[in-house]
C-alpha cells in the first residue's frame, strides 16, 4: 500500500535558513522533520522517527500540528511552568528547625522532611533535593534505630545501671543486654551527626540479661529474664 504523500509548503532553502538561525533543540528537530519530508514525501513516520530519534507517534503528532496550523504553529513550544512552591527559597531557620525536629525524632525520613518544608513554608522540594540537604547541609546520616520501651524513665535507668545486682546471695554485675522481639517501623532513620537513633516500642517484651557472677567467677551462670 503506497504511503500518503506529505506536502511541505515551504521551500527547502527556507527551511534550511530557519534551521541555521534556530538554537532551540525541539524546534530544530521539527524543522529537520519538515526537511526530511520535503526530500522524501512518501516516507513513513516510523522511518522519520528512526532518523530523528523519536517514536513514529510523536512524528505523526508533529505532522498533524503542521497540517492544521503551518510552520509557525509547529514551532510553538510551550514553556514548562514550575509547580506552585517550586524554586522558592526558604529561610535558614527552616533548616535549623528541620535539624532540631530530626534530633527529637519527629523527622526520620526524607519524605518527612519534604512534608515539613511544604506544610510550614509552602515550598515544594523533590526527594532527591531533600536528600542532598540531609547529607550536605544537615550532615545527617542513616542510622539503625535502637528500640526502647515507652515506659522507660531515663533517670531511673541511669541510677539502676550504677547499682550492683544481688541474685541468690551472689554478687553479680551488668555486662550487656539483648533485646528480644522488638520490631520497629524503620530499620534505619536519618539523624544529625553525633546523635543516636531511638525507637519507642509500646508492646511488652522480655529482656535477657547476661551477668557476671562473682561467686562462680564466670559469665552467664546466673542468667535470668525480666518482663
Amino acid at each position: 500500500m503506497p504511503m500518503k504523500v506529505k506536502k511541505v509548503l515551504e521551500s527547502e532553502a527556507e527551511i534550511k535558513a530557519r534551521l541555521k538561525k534556530e538554537s532551540n533543540k525541539i524546534k530544530r528537530t521539527r524543522l529537520q522533520m519538515l526537511l526530511f519530508f520535503k526530500e522524501e514525501p512518501r516516507a513513513s513516520y516510523k522511518k522519520a522517527g528512526k532518523i530523528l530519534g523519536y517514536s513514529k507517534y510523536q512524528i505523526a503528532r508533529w505532522w498533524r500540528v503542521y497540517e492544521e496550523g503551518g510552520i509557525d504553529r509547529l514551532l510553538e513550544v510551550k514553556k514548562r511552568g514550575k509547580k506552585k512552591g517550586e524554586g522558592q527559597k526558604v529561610p535558614d531557620e527552616a533548616f535549623e528547625r528541620l535539624e532540631e525536629k530530626m534530633r527529637r525524632g519527629e523527622i526520620r525520613t526524607i519524605k518527612d522532611g519534604v512534608n515539613f518544608i511544604k506544610e510550614e513554608y509552602g515550598v515544594r522540594y523533590s526527594i532527591s533535593r531533600m536528600h542532598v540537604i540531609f547529607r550536605e547541609k544537615l550532615r545527617a546520616k542513616k542510622k539503625s534505630g535502637r528500640p526502647y520501651s515507652v515506659r522507660k524513665d531515663p533517670k531511673k535507668a541511669d541510677e539502676f545501671k550504677k547499682k550492683v545486682v544481688i541474685l541468690k546471695g551472689k554478687r553479680v554485675m551488668w555486662e550487656d543486654e539483648m533485646r528480644v522481639g522488638l520490631i520497629v517501623k524503620h530499620r534505619k532513620v536519618w539523624m544529625p551527626k553525633g546523635e543516636r537513633a531511638d525507637w519507642p516500642v509500646q508492646h511488652k517484651v522480655r529482656v535477657l540479661l547476661s551477668l557476671w557472677c562473682s561467686g562462680c567467677d564466670k559469665w552467664g551462670c546466673c542468667v535470668f529474664h525480666i518482663a
